[in-house]
């Protein structure tokens, strides 16, 4: 089996053919929508499309894949037809044992075995293989087995997803109250509490939860508004000395959001608990 991949930039300028040129070829690759990058799978002996891969393609076409993307996926049904057929099957008749075996030789058998992420990215495009299959009547069923919450048996077991767990209001207050405002459970002040800015500290979190800010902008807000006691060493080193040059507003006539920017913001943020 040989692969191919679509360019209309090269079939235009370099096909010739008595049956088709290539100006006509690119109108019928534009009329039937398939897009360079798609894979073309032709035998060797007698050069025709191999199907179901062809049709597999042209489903990768439709979808609207980028041409990169297309390429990885023909590259990847490729090298497991070259396994199947090194075994005397084909991709039509792979069974559950044999996806599993093409498993152990990619991770472990080979001379560089693969890592995770890319056999994650193999194992959910040969689902997806099969997938179609089944949809367009080709098996009657999948290979592979499918486990529990319609997870593929043949992707790694490693949580790629983080474990996030949402807090309610309840558990909210508490945590901006007591964690970050040192405040003991029952409302009263917490003399042990080793934070030097609570007021910042509770404005930052309903800043962040309830107006989904940056964490770059908070401490510009916090600042000039919710400060407590005098500019710690680093607001009055980098505080203005002088006056501003000529070409700048008077002082008066700068807008609050104007005079807050004049503060780093480096010296906003720092109260911990």
């Amino acid at each position: 089996m040989r692969r191919f991949t679509v360019d209309t930039k090269l079939a235009e300028q370099y096909l010739e053919s008595p049956v088709l040129s290539g100006v006509d070829v690119v109108r019928l690759l534009r009329e039937r929508s398939i897009s360079d990058g798609t894979p073309i799978y032709l035998d060797d002996e007698t050069m025709m499309p191999i199907e179901p891969l062809c049709s597999w393609g042209r489903n990768l076409s439709y979808a609207e894949l980028s041409r990169t993307t297309m390429q990885d996926y023909g590259r990847i049904m490729a090298r497991f037809a070259a396994y199947q057929a090194s075994r005397s099957r084909d991709v039509m008749s792979a069974s559950e044992s044999d996806l599993v075996a093409y498993r152990r030789q990619r991770t472990q058998l080979q001379r560089r075995p693969i890592g995770v992420s890319a056999w994650h990215k193999e194992s959910v495009l040969l689902d997806q293989f099969y997938n179609f299959l089944e949809k367009t009547g080709h098996r009657r069923q999948r290979p592979v087995r499918v486990v529990a919450r319609g997870r593929n048996p043949l992707s790694p077991r490693l949580q790629r997803a983080m474990d996030i767990r949402h807090l309610t209001l309840e558990q909210y207050r508490y945590f901006r109250d007591v964690g970050l405002g040192g405040q003991c459970p029952d409302s009263r002040i917490d003399r042990g509490f080793r934070g030097w800015a609570p007021h910042r500290n509770r404005a930052g979190a309903d800043l962040a939860l309830g107006t989904g800010m940056r964490w770059q902008s908070g401490p510009l807000c916090c600042c000039p508004n919710s400060a407590s006691g005098p500019p710690s060493r680093e607001c009055r080193r980098s505080s203005p000395s002088r006056p501003a040059p000529s070409t700048a507003r008077p002082e008066g006539s700068m807008s609050p959001r104007s005079r807050c920017a004049r503060w780093r913001p480096t010296c906003c943020w720092s109260g911990q608990s």
